[in-house]
């Protein structure tokens, strides 16, 4: 849980709106409401993200989910197991109790077998 709000979401919400409908900028309005200049303009710019009217940053729902979803492993998954196997003499090769045949002309060769997950 994040740290406990300075201001009220009313005083916030109040202060946003005033900013937005001032002709004179951000610094006289938060001068007025005894706000720091800054202060006002992270809530402005958070107010645009959220409304959608700011591209260039998440909105709070987006931030919300964002801190809920899992990160991905530093290691890329593989989409399967790779087993090497040789093949035999009869053109066959045993992989996991299961025999596969191949092309003759891989007798005595070494070859890759990509064993998926069942889904």
């Amino acid at each position: 849980m994040g740290r406990p709000r300075k201001y009220p979401v009313e005083v916030r919400e109040r202060a946003v709106r005033l900013a937005r409908e001032s002709e004179g900028g951000i610094t006289p309005v938060a001068r007025d409401l005894g706000l720091n200049p800054e202060t006002l303009r992270g809530w402005v710019r958070r107010a645009e993200a959220d409304d959608g009217s700011r591209r260039d940053l998440l909105s709070t729902r987006e931030r919300e989910e964002l801190a809920v979803l899992r990160s991905l492993p530093p290691q890329r998954l593989e989409a399967c197991k790779r087993v090497r196997v040789r093949v035999d003499r009869g053109s066959t090769i045993h992989v996991q109790g299961n025999t596969y045949s191949v092309a003759s002309r891989l007798i005595g060769e070494w070859v890759e077998a990509r064993l998926h997950a069942d889904h």
